[in-house]
Order: structure tokens, then sequence, then C-alpha cells
């Protein structure tokens, strides 16, 4: 049922046989009622929505992050985390269907205009991750003070781990002491450099897959 606003003059909101009556941003309009299908969905829809939900369930858990790490690609009104997953869908799904999975070496968690550092992760005794990186500066897009995120992601989870915070581009390396339930897990890692003013990023580095011991 529609519900008539300021008098018989007004807009309405809601449901009103076949159109429905809303507002967005103090502008009120009309539109029809989507009509239901009723063809059966193709195998190329099928399979799309299969690495659809593959993507998402990868990306949720940081949908805010890549909000922000993602935002220099916006389309319109689409947010960083829509981009973040189109990448993901058109770069990094892998298999066939119903089999689908992530190609982590190709997913993309960060754009931005400072420099990368190559580098890599490695597990150590004691629960220990060790993710190293080149700690090369130069006065234009990779700075001393720059600070890097890790992030460890376990698919067996579907959860993202932060690295330490206040890590600078200058120290090179980070330890980090993982959790005892994530002995034995494979874990997969990225990390992206942030300035100190938080203004400007880098694009994300996939450092690799570790099991930890």
């Amino acid at each position: 049922m529609g519900r008539i606003k300021q008098g018989a003059n007004g807009g309405f909101s809601g449901k009103a046989g076949s159109v429905i009556g809303s507002s967005w941003k103090g502008v009120e309009y009309i539109k029809g009622r989507p009509k239901k299908s009723n063809k059966p969905s193709t195998q190329g829809q099928i399979e799309q929505r299969a690495k659809f939900s593959v993507a998402v369930k990868f990306l949720k858990p940081i949908k805010d992050l890549l909000n922000v790490t993602c935002n220099s690609l916006r389309e319109g009104r689409a947010m960083g985390f829509n981009m973040a997953l189109k990448q993901v869908l058109a770069q990094a799904i892998l298999g066939d269907y119903p089999d689908y999975a992530i190609d982590y070496a190709a997913v993309k968690l960060a754009y931005g205009p400072l420099a990368i550092a190559r580098g890599s992760a490695v597990a150590e005794d004691g629960g220990i991750l060790k993710v190293s990186w080149t700690p090369q500066t130069n006065k234009y897009n990779a700075f001393s003070d720059d600070v890097i995120t890790v992030l460890v992601y376990d698919p067996e989870t579907n959860i993202y781990i932060h690295g330490l915070d206040n890590v600078l581009r200058s120290a090179g390396e980070m330890l980090i002491t993982m959790e005892e339930n994530m002995i034995g897990q494979n874990l997969v890692i990225y990390y992206f450099f942030t300035d100190r003013a938080e203004k400007k990023i880098s694009e994300s580095y996939f450092a690799g897959e570790v099991v930890i011991v």
C-alpha cells in the first residue's frame, strides 16, 4: 500500500498497483515495479553468479578498507569495493564451473601513486610470520616514513588479519606472531604503503602464500 505525503498534491511512498513511489535527496519519483521473468537462467548466467559469489565472499570481510584503498578507481556512484570486485571477476577467478577459486597472485586490494616495494613472506619457527620488503626510497613517491599495511588472509576461515601498526617502509621487515589456531594453516599475504598524511597509497603487493609452523 502506498502512503500519500503532504496531502493530495504531495508525492507518495510505497507500492500502488504497478508502480512504486519514493524519494531521493528531496526529489519525489515514481518507477514501475520490476517484472518477474519466467525464463530459465542461461548457463552463462549461472556461471557468472557462481563467480560473483566466490569473489564477494573473498572481499566482503574488508569491504570498508577497499572503499578507501580502491577509491581512486571509482566510476560514478560505484564504491571502491565495487571496483575491487570488478577486478577480481575480470582477472582473478580460476577454474571451471562449479569449482571456481581465487587466483590470489592476480588480486589487487589497493591502487595509488606511491611506489610499491618487492618483498616476500616466510614462516619461521614459533608461529612467526616474517614479511620482508626492499626499503629503497626516493624523493618522489617512496618515502622512508611511509607506513606499511600487511593483510594476512586465511582461506579456511575467510578472515583477514592486519599486521602491526606504524611499521615504516624504512624498516624493511615485519614480524607477526600468529595465533596458535593458525599453526598449519595456509595463509595469503598482501601489503601496501600509505604516506604519513594518509592521503596517498601504493598498489597492493602479493607477498606469497605460507604455511605457519
